[in-house]
């Protein structure tokens, strides 16, 4: 129980500040600079989110086992 309740907690609050931190870092460049190569990012951007998440599910798993990430804590942090 107790291994559960710290996944439970790693994944909880890693997950969403390592996700607003990269944001942060993703989002100021792309809202302040107006260059083409912003527009195609968010072009790309907006394309990724058309996709529907289930199509992606088993290239995901294959990958995660092929580049060794079955740590549960790891992958629920990358996957979120």
């Amino acid at each position: 129980m107790a291994n559960a309740i710290m996944n439970t907690t790693i994944i909880t609050f890693v997950s969403p500040i390592l996700f607003i931190f990269v944001g942060l870092w993703a989002a100021y460049p792309l809202a302040r600079r107006f260059t083409s190569m912003n527009i195609i990012v968010f072009l790309i951007f907006s394309g990724i989110m058309g996709i529907p998440p289930l199509t992606t599910l088993v290239p995901l798993c294959q990958w995660v086992v092929n580049i060794g990430l079955m740590n549960p804590r790891t992958i629920a942090i990358v996957n979120n």
